[in-house]
């Protein structure tokens, strides 16, 4: 995705957190309920604004056109982002644990790379 798409998801994900008054979740204690809570809105806000602003298009599998340079260029940053997520959602919510004190930054420190990129 090119600027114009980062300036549009980030434009309507900021929308939608003021619409729905996310605002409240900034304060929430750190516990593990208050973390899967704080987790879900998260997960929800960014389903939701990838599903408006994000292109999309469904292609059969005998379809010979290659996939989009953009999409192409990012695999490797979406791998990395779908093994963080996949760990949040199987390992820390499901179970109720906490991201130990090298995961976490580690975690922290991918996206913010993928960010930056």
């Amino acid at each position: 995705m090119d600027d114009d798409f980062w300036n549009n998801f980030t434009e309507y994900s900021n929308k939608y957190f003021n619409e729905y008054n996310l605002h409240k979740y900034d304060s929430l204690k750190a516990n593990r309920h208050n973390l899967n809570v704080f987790w879900t809105k998260v997960k929800d806000t960014m389903v939701t604004t990838a599903n408006k602003i994000v292109p999309y298009s469904y292609r059969s599998a005998e379809d010979p056109l290659p996939k989009p340079k953009s999409l192409t260029s990012c695999y490797s940053a979406l791998t990395k982002l779908n093994h963080i997520l996949l760990k949040f959602r199987t390992k820390y919510i499901t179970c109720s644990l906490w991201p130990d004190n090298l995961t976490w930054p580690s975690s922290r420190n991918i996206i913010n790379q993928i960010v930056s990129e």
